[in-house]
């Protein structure tokens, strides 16, 4: 663990349950939205890489 996430576990230890489990609920949701984007990120760098590779030769050496 990191000390800043140590530091903050820490602070959110000291809250009332009912907001302990809010800025868990937060912190949940954050983590899902990042695999959401990270998993949408993969998939086109996939298909961007698969578009390069169809780029015909002459094209990518600046002739038509």
């Amino acid at each position: 663990m990191t000390q800043i996430l140590g530091q903050t576990w820490n602070s959110v230890l000291d809250l009332q349950d009912d907001r302990q489990d809010l800025i868990a609920h937060l912190i949940i949701d954050e983590i899902e939205v990042e695999k959401i984007w990270d998993n949408k990120f993969d998939q086109t760098n996939n298909k961007l890489s698969q578009l390069a590779n169809n780029v015909p030769a002459n094209l990518i050496a600046g002739k038509s």
